[in-house]
């Protein structure tokens, strides 16, 4: 869930963590932030200002907290990212999220991960996944990595060991567990099935 909130910042810096993500923007002055090694600042000062002054008067209000932390996140998303094709119903952008399993295809790629590259929390993110794509987060991992090991069957002759470990299977029994389980044919029947 968004919130948004308006908060005096100490003009002093410091450290803080916690287990929710959050957005600080500056409506008046200048902020700059670091978040693992990494900062800058965003100006979208029309809409920050609005955003404040409505706040300070109806602050207490829950739905509009809720309403402004969502317009803000937007505008911010559209700053950084602008428009983007490849976009599911549910807002979800299957480009990235495909190029970053491709990139990372070889290891171990958790959903709290996926989540993160869609800038949401896990739950949240999982049912968004499943309601968008017809298939889990796992389910769709699963089949991209078997997609690639057919295809990398098929037009590669690199041994199956691997593509296992290029396709991130922990071996090659895994990877031919997994293609009789889930395509009903062995890497061999692949391979040859031209």
């Amino acid at each position: 869930m968004l919130k948004a909130r308006l908060l005096r910042l100490d003009d002093q810096a410091h450290e803080h963590t916690h287990d929710h993500h959050q957005l600080v923007l500056s409506l008046t002055g200048r902020a700059e932030f670091e978040v693992n090694g990494r900062g800058g600042e965003v100006y979208f000062q029309n809409l920050l200002s609005y955003a404040g002054a409505e706040l300070e008067r109806y602050g207490s209000d829950p739905l509009l907290a809720r309403a402004l932390g969502g317009v803000l996140l937007r505008a911010l998303h559209l700053r950084l990212f602008g428009e983007q094709t490849g976009r599911l119903p549910g807002g979800l952008d299957l480009e990235r999220l495909d190029g970053y399993i491709v990139e990372h295809l070889a290891r171990r790629i958790s959903v709290a991960e996926l989540a993160q590259v869609a800038c949401l929390s896990p739950s949240h993110f999982h049912a968004q996944f499943k309601d968008s794509v017809g298939l889990t987060p796992h389910q769709y991992l699963l089949k991209t990595r078997l997609d690639s090991a057919s295809r990398l069957l098929r037009e590669s002759g690199l041994p199956l060991i691997r593509i296992a470990e290029e396709c991130g299977f922990s071996s090659q029994s895994a990877l031919t567990t997994a293609m009789r389980r889930y395509l009903g044919l062995t890497p061999k029947r692949v391979r040859t099935a031209q």
